[in-house]
């Protein structure tokens, strides 16, 4: 299945009423470009899902991954015009909380990329802007199928 992933939405965003007919407001993250359209496999769990930034390149660092993440679902909301828009709602755990916050302190302080990445596949770069002290994530996908299989590989356990 193909996913074009368009924006991550980070920092105060809680999960609980994203379900509800409200847009989430981007605050802090600015999407540097539209991702093209990729191959995700469905081998995939979430600890596939990694935080990187400098991706392949020579600075390139981890700086978190999906194994901190608690809960993965797919939502849907209406916005104001009517137009529904698709999302894959992301809860990380304290320590992944933690990590964000970190990470995000230290891109902000140069407005540096971060790289969303599942395998070998970035799912979207996003300039960070402000320090994201909440554990929630929302990446917005093109239909509910698409969140719905993500939501899916995320909540998936490793074989391992």
């Amino acid at each position: 299945m193909k996913y074009s992933i368009l924006m991550l939405l980070l920092a105060g965003v809680l999960l609980a009423g994203c379900g509800q007919d409200e847009q989430p407001e981007q605050k802090d993250i600015e999407i540097i470009e539209e991702q093209p359209e990729i191959e995700i496999q469905e081998k995939y769990s979430r600890k596939d899902l990694l935080f990187l930034s400098d991706y392949q390149g020579e600075n390139e660092k981890l700086w978190l991954d999906g194994r901190f993440i608690i809960e993965a679902k797919a939502l849907t909301v209406s916005d104001p015009d009517g137009k529904v828009h698709y999302f894959v709602g992301i809860t990380l755990d304290e320590k992944g909380t933690d990590l964000l916050k970190y990470t995000t302190e230290e891109l902000s302080k140069e407005r540096d990329t971060l790289y969303i990445v599942l395998g070998d596949e970035v799912l979207l770069e996003a300039e960070v802007e402000e320090v994201i002290s909440a554990g929630t994530a929302i990446i917005t996908m093109n239909s509910v199928e698409e969140a719905e299989e993500l939501a899916e590989i995320l909540s998936r356990e490793d074989d391992e």
